[in-house]
């Protein structure tokens, strides 16, 4: 279920002027099932947010979160068994975790571990060396024949994907 940019957009739109939008894609070409939609005004992302969270979209309730901070990494390759609270204690060992969210299907697609998730340390340094540690190391969590990946959720030199149009400090992302 391929979503395009443009029709992602369209209920956002409702809610005030868009100034970006993009699909994450995978490096096979297809979507991660992931974009983001940047507001040009903060209070209409609080809008959207509220007012779109769950919103179906061709069949499929879509998540609304808040982008990520600059001290987010995107875990993947993370085995079907490993449980949120699994990849948080993995992660502990290195620093500091603020938030970790393991992302999980819809309930109408089975409910279980989509592979992937996100770890927030409260420095971006501290992410920084876990993501160096996790590249040059294998990190195997659960029962996978494959070590874990890091990656930063949010890279620099693509800002302002995901960023906050004012001056006010955006949410981290939510649980």
């Amino acid at each position: 279920l391929e979503v395009q940019a443009a029709e992602l957009v369209e209920p956002f739109k409702l809610y005030g002027e868009i100034a970006d939008c993009e699909i994450v894609m995978r490096q096979d070409g297809k979507s991660r099932g992931v974009g983001f939609v940047e507001f040009a005004a903060a209070g209409a992302a609080k809008a959207a947010k509220d007012g779109l969270d769950g919103y179906m979209l061709r069949d499929l309730a879509i998540k609304v979160r808040w982008a990520l901070g600059k001290a987010v990494l995107l875990i993947s390759d993370l085995a079907p068994t490993v449980t949120q609270t699994a990849l948080s204690e993995a992660f502990e060992q290195f620093g500091d975790v603020v938030n970790c969210r393991l992302e999980m299907a819809s309930p109408e697609l089975g409910g279980g571990s989509l592979g992937y998730g996100f770890v927030e340390y409260g420095k971006r340094s501290v992410a920084s060396k876990v993501q160096q540690s996790l590249s040059d190391n294998l990190f195997i969590m659960g029962n996978s024949p494959r070590p874990v990946r890091a990656e930063f959720a949010v890279d620099l030199a693509d800002e302002p994907v995901g960023a906050v149009v004012d001056d006010e400090t955006a949410p981290h992302f939510s649980q």
